[in-house]
């Protein structure tokens, strides 16, 4: 089983809360992150690269058969230079930025299993910041 957020562990479609005994439940509501991240010395280069895995992994899930309103896509953050980009280069400096898509599901079991298919986004490129494999059951009950 591999990590999810604050404590839950998932596996298939089931959670693990960790505490004094484990208890095995299954989840009904499930948010998968999917953080990632470009680098570049060009500004320009590194908000085109954003804005292009970001539309790869929007056409990604809805191909998985995501709906619009399972997807939540997060504003890109590429902070702008703080100064001439041409002045900065010279320098060496590097400029980051990252951007996020959150799928919210009550289909657990099919999050789980397209969680399992992201080959193909980082064969495309895309550099996530943490392992987008792993999706976060969230209880509702």
């Amino acid at each position: 089983m591999g990590q999810g957020v604050e404590g839950f562990r998932t596996g298939d479609a089931a959670v693990t809360v960790d505490g004094l005994t484990d208890l095995g439940v299954t989840g009904d509501f499930a948010v998968w992150t999917l953080a990632f991240r470009r680098s570049s010395d060009k500004f320009d280069e590194v908000k085109r690269d954003l804005n292009l895995d970001r539309d790869r992994i929007v056409v990604f899930l809805r191909e998985k058969g995501f709906r619009p309103y399972e997807i939540e896509v997060h504003p890109l953050q590429a902070p702008e230079p703080p100064g001439h980009e041409a002045a900065l280069r010279e320098t060496g400096m590097r400029f980051d930025g990252q951007g996020r898509v959150l799928v919210k599901t009550e289909r657990v079991d099919a999050l789980a299993r397209v969680a399992g298919q992201i080959d193909p986004l980082i064969g495309a490129g895309i550099q996530f910041e943490a392992e987008p494999g792993l999706a976060a059951a969230v209880l509702t009950r």
